[in-house]
């Protein structure tokens, strides 16, 4: 018998890529994986992902000087919230989470209480775009 829990293994990793829960601040973090590359044009998205939370569909973009990471309505939002860590080694501008001010933690990261959400984040330099996080877990 073929040893499934490795293929299983590599499609969980592949997964998380676009979300995973995070248990130490009981969050649903999202985006960490994806390349930065993958914002240009169109971005990346995701329909109907399931989660411990519900199903999740998110948008994530590159529009010149700023990122755009749209989240549709669908899970309800762990005790934690949802999570999004800036993805550039600049460092992230002002951002808005359904049109109102939102703040960064110190580790760098956007909390969402409440869906659906659009969160827009101002780029402090053209550089951002190409820029990777050395210190992150995201995939280059």
């Amino acid at each position: 018998m073929p040893h499934g829990w490795v293929a299983s293994d590599f499609i969980q990793s592949v997964l998380d890529l676009f979300a995973y829960e995070r248990a130490a601040d009981e969050s649903l973090v999202l985006a960490a994986g994806v390349p930065n590359e993958w914002l240009a044009g169109a971005g990346v998205g995701i329909n109907n992902l399931r989660t411990p939370y519900g199903p999740l569909s998110y948008a994530l973009r590159r529009e010149a000087q700023r990122v755009v990471l749209s989240i549709a309505g669908g899970p309800t939002p762990p005790h934690g919230g949802l999570v999004f860590a800036w993805p550039y080694a600049d460092q992230p501008g002002a951002a808005l989470v359904n049109g109102r001010a939102a703040s960064w933690n110190d580790a760098g990261e956007l909390r969402i209480y409440a869906l659906p959400a659009v969160i827009t984040v101002e780029s402090v330099s053209d550089d951002g775009a190409k820029a990777v996080k050395e210190s992150s877990g995201r995939a280059r």
